[in-house]
């Protein structure tokens, strides 16, 4: 986190959160950071003489670029997720026959297909999409499961222990949007209930991230899991309302 503050020049920082040349600078400073600290792990933690430390030949299935227990689907962590979701997913199911159906019906005029439409609607830009589905989670997953898990594991916690434990750290790691908000002229209430509320579900999605990678031993299992679930957002619940398209079905 501190690398978006020491990396990123000052005049940078000062733009809006999703200028494409503030997401540049982001994206250099926590790619930058994540390959540093894949690259220094084994002088850290790994040593096979002591106690609590990592064999240094194992850091690469520690890390999660190879299997723990034997082999596991890349995708399981994914279609679990997947299911979690699996309401949102009908929605826009729904939501996908309808703009098709009104697409077929439309006389000369060109509507676009679903899914560039739902690509618009989170979206505004490619470096938002690059931000927030392909950087972001793999640097969170490759930093705060694949760095944090494997030395707390090996330290005699127990697997729940670090499935709570190890989320601590990521949830923390997100308390600092406070200060963006407040520079932005957001009260100091309104700031704190929202980081607060930001930092609880982090930290449940930390959780349950953390055990996913225990049981896969795999980033990138985790990774895709992450990026769907940024994709999609906190659940939308706008088709109970009686006034949504959606509210019949």
């Amino acid at each position: 986190v501190s690398s978006l503050y020491i990396l990123v020049p000052r005049h940078i920082r000062q733009k809006p959160r999703n200028d494409p040349i503030h997401i540049r600078w982001r994206l250099f400073a926590v790619l930058f950071v994540t390959a540093l600290t894949q690259a220094v792990y084994p002088y850290l933690f790994c040593d096979a003489g002591r106690f609590g430390y990592i064999p240094r030949k194992d850091v690469g299935r520690y890390l999660g670029w190879s299997y723990w227990r034997g082999h596991h689907c890349e995708l399981s962590a994914l279609a679990h997720s997947m299911v979690l979701f699996s309401a949102p997913l009908l929605t826009q199911l729904i939501q996908a026959l309808i703009t098709v159906s009104n697409h077929l019906n439309a006389k000369g005029r060109r509507s676009g297909t679903w899914l560039s439409r739902l690509f618009q609607n989170n979206y505004s830009s490619s470096t938002q999409f690059l931000r927030d589905i392909i950087v972001a989670p793999f640097a969170e997953e490759a930093t705060f499961r694949g760095c944090m898990v494997a030395p707390l594991l090996s330290a005699n916690y127990s697997v729940m222990q670090v499935t709570f434990l190890a989320p601590l750290f990521f949830g923390i790691a997100h308390v600092h949007h406070m200060v963006l908000k407040l520079q932005n002229g957001v009260p100091f209430t309104m700031a704190l209930i929202g980081s607060m509320v930001q930092f609880t579900y982090t930290y449940l999605f930390g959780a349950y991230s953390a055990y996913a990678f225990i049981r896969t031993g795999s980033v990138i299992a985790v990774y895709l899991s992450h990026a769907f679930c940024n994709f999609m957002g906190l659940p939308d619940l706008h088709f109970l309302q009686k006034s949504s398209k959606l509210y019949r079905y």
